[in-house]
């Protein structure tokens, strides 16, 4: 896992899941990156790479795509690029509005679709599609692990001890995230049929389909 890349959880989210006000109440700028780095490494270890990989084909006929298997939410998309006829890579941005000129796209995480522009989806008709997102557990998983991380470094207990402490309340959220999220130990899919391991999960196009 390269470090170097956009963390999966933010300072601002990690403090305020394990109750502080600032980063210095929490150890200071580096104690909560090293925290989030180490919840990263272990979701890693865990599951595999948190970044999951969807491909699809643009058609001409049809400016909205879905970019993954299910409803389950996203926390964001990472990359998106289209393969062109020479299977060169041309990456595109997310935007207010979609341009071809521009090479951006409108994204909805709520329904996990892409929208492109019509000019977009003539010049590139039949041609692949690859999107790199993170699932909305995966971070936070990554979210709370940190803040456990940090609450524990920090030695908070909680005075009454028939009273669940926070370490332990994030820990029961921990834990139901897990057990939902099992079968993405497996490699590839729900559905294997639909899993490519060069390109990730193939997503069939059924619900915007224009005929």
């Amino acid at each position: 896992m390269n470090l170097t890349r956009t963390a999966l959880a933010t300072r601002a989210q990690v403090i305020r899941a394990a109750n502080f006000q600032t980063n210095d109440e929490a150890g200071g700028e580096d104690v909560i990156d090293d925290a989030i780095k180490e919840a990263e490494m272990e979701v890693l270890g865990d599951y595999g790479d948190p970044i999951r990989n969807a491909t699809f084909f643009i058609m001409n006929s049809q400016l909205k795509y879905e970019f993954r298997p299910d409803k389950s939410q996203v926390y964001r998309v990472d990359l998106l690029f289209i393969r062109d006829d020479d299977n060169d890579r041309i990456d595109y941005t997310a935007d207010t509005t979609a341009s071809e000129s521009s090479k951006t796209y409108v994204q909805d995480l709520e329904f996990n679709t892409v929208t492109f522009a019509q000019d977009t989806v003539n010049a590139m008709d039949g041609n692949r599609v690859q999107v790199q997102y993170v699932p909305y557990a995966m971070h936070t998983l990554v979210r709370l692990k940190a803040a456990i991380y940090l609450l524990d470094r920090s030695n908070i207990t909680n005075a009454e001890s028939n009273t669940p402490t926070l370490q332990s309340r994030l820990q029961s959220q921990i834990d139901k995230i897990e057990v939902a999220i099992q079968e993405w130990k497996i490699v590839g899919s729900e559905d294997e049929k639909n899993y490519d391991p060069t390109y990730g999960e193939n997503i069939p196009q059924r619900r915007f389909i224009t005929y």
